[in-house]
């Protein structure tokens, strides 16, 4: 028996494991419309090890979009070398708000520069692309009617029982005390 739960717990931890390490460069939510903030985020964990630090002009980022709905999100960080190269089920991710967009098509990709570089990155400056190009889409936002919430749901039927538990036993209660009171007046008189 011993046997068998160490193989199911080393199947579970080896294909964990061999999942690899989770994506440098994410975007959420995972359904994004028209009135949802896009959030970018970044695996500073993972090579280079990033912290985002403010430029000398105090500058921490920059958003450049072309026609094509292509995005170059920069980011000041400071970058260290050797990495902590742990994988992680659920990495502390680093996220930027993007804010909006119109409905389409759009690609990000992340930038890093240097705390001693200006932004927008001046031509043939120092910076380093991170994580892969990010293909997302924006859909125009569904407004949805308001929804009918039932009162005779299983937990609005069990707080009610319970109510009426509780209200029946305090009546009771005093109902009880109010008879034994007048039993003990009448047996005091006889």
């Amino acid at each position: 028996m011993k046997k068998i739960i160490f193989l199911i717990v080393f199947l579970l931890i080896s294909s964990n494991t061999l999942a690899g390490f989770q994506p440098i460069t994410v975007v959420r939510p995972d359904s994004i419309t028209t009135t949802t903030d896009v959030m970018l985020g970044f695996d500073p964990l993972q090579y280079p090890c990033l912290r985002p630090l403010p430029n000398f002009l105090g500058q921490t980022h920059l958003l450049e979009m072309d026609e094509n709905n292509n995005i170059n999100f920069s980011i000041t960080a400071w970058g260290t070398d050797p990495c902590l190269n742990i994988p992680l089920d659920n990495p502390p991710y680093e996220f930027f708000n993007l804010g909006s967009f119109p409905e389409g098509i759009y690609q990000v990709q992340l930038i890093w520069v240097g705390t001693s570089t200006p932004l927008p990155v001046p031509k043939g400056g120092g910076f380093v692309l991170i994580g892969e190009v990010i293909t997302f889409e924006v859909s125009a936002s569904v407004v949805s009617s308001p929804t009918a919430i039932s009162v005779f749901n299983f937990y609005s039927l069990i707080f009610l029982v319970a109510l009426i538990m509780i209200f029946s036993l305090f009546h009771l209660r005093k109902k009880y005390r109010k008879s034994r009171h007048s039993s003990y007046l009448i047996i005091k008189k006889l």
